[in-house]
């Protein structure tokens, strides 16, 4: 770090950069305070007034990993009009960010953890994400709450977990990983659509049937 004086925030920002290559190198488990304060070739105290432990430094870089995530897929997103447009450029986006970022998004996707700190940070990341398609599912397909919610979060893990099938299993091809979950992706949720549909349609038959004679005419 030369020139002029970082900031804190600046500062910040360099830390996480230590830690994205130590892990990107040699894993999550290589991050220990220790090893980050002599890589970025300050003193254990000064590290530490700026992250509390590895899992605080853990975390912020797991936070800027989601917030470029979230920016490609958005992007994709904005140009998308259908709702098969929307799951593509949903499912393309996360498969090209976790291509783009490689071995750090890639381990944080697929690594068990055991910092209470970043579990956490992942639970309201995934809770955040359901909330938003949820909110997506009701919109486009008229889904009540009580169906799209576990919509939500099932397809946010098939997706998750489709991402790291294919990671872990270098030699299946990518495009196939992804068509393989639109698929599944499109296929519930036109099923939970078509249920929908019935449904509501059963109900105006019933409530139809019950009106007095002279209400119907």
């Amino acid at each position: 770090m030369s020139g002029a004086r970082p900031n804190r925030a600046e500062r910040r920002e360099f830390f996480v950069d230590v830690v994205a290559v130590l892990v990107a190198d040699e894993g999550l488990a290589a991050v220990t305070m220790e090893r980050v304060a002599v890589l970025a070739e300050v003193s254990k105290p000064v590290l530490y007034s700026h992250f509390p432990s590895r899992g605080a430094l853990l975390t912020a870089l797991l936070e800027r990993c989601w917030r470029q995530l979230d920016s490609a897929v958005q992007a994709r997103l904005r140009e998308a009009r259908s709702l098969d447009e929307c799951l593509e450029a949903l499912v393309t986006g996360y498969f090209d960010e976790l291509e783009r970022q490689g071995p750090v998004l890639q381990l944080m996707v697929t690594s068990g953890w055991h910092e209470p700190a970043v579990e956490l940070a992942r639970q309201r990341r995934h809770q955040a994400a359901e909330r938003e398609w949820s909110a997506f599912y009701q919109q486009r397909l008229d889904l009540p709450a009580v169906i799209a919610e576990p919509a939500a979060a099932i397809l946010r893990t098939a997706l998750q977990g489709a991402a790291a099938f294919w990671i872990e299993n270098p030699k299946v091809r990518r495009d196939d990983v992804i068509q393989t979950c639109l698929v599944i992706m499109r296929a519930g949720l036109d099923r939970l659509s078509r249920q929908r549909r019935a449904q509501t349609a059963a109900r105006s038959a019933a409530a139809t049937r019950r009106q007095p004679a002279r209400a119907r005419s």
